[in-house]
């Protein structure tokens, strides 16, 4: 919520700013479409055979993958903990994807039931 905060009011400032923000969170992303000003860019990363190799460059555009868990073993942290990072990942991914179908699904309700009236 902080950063969502500190985007908006740096969007809003009558100064403009030339701001580089970088974040993980992939719904800041979203922003780009209500805040007129603000424009996504991403660090390209080619795989390789499972592996990731850092392009140093930059392009236009959010990026669709997070290599955190990646970057934190590369980094050395145990194995034991990316290990539960990976978990802790595809339980979100899974949490995620059900609250996306439980909306698709009230929408396709709602539509139904307006139908009806």
């Amino acid at each position: 919520s902080i950063a969502k905060a500190v985007l908006e009011h740096l969007h809003e400032m009558p100064e403009r700013p030339l701001t580089l923000f970088a974040t993980h969170f992939f719904e800041l992303t979203d922003l780009e479409l209500v805040l007129p000003r603000l424009k996504n860019f991403q660090v390209l990363v080619k795989r390789d055979s499972g592996r990731f190799v850092f392009l140093y460059k930059i392009a236009a555009g959010a990026a669709s993958d997070s290599f955190g868990i990646e970057v934190a073993a590369l980094a050395g942290l145990p194995d034991s903990v990316v290990r539960r990072a990976q978990n802790i990942l595809a339980e979100l991914e899974e949490t995620r994807r059900e609250s996306r179908e439980k909306a698709r699904k009230a929408l396709q309700m709602g539509l139904f039931m307006r139908d009806e009236g």
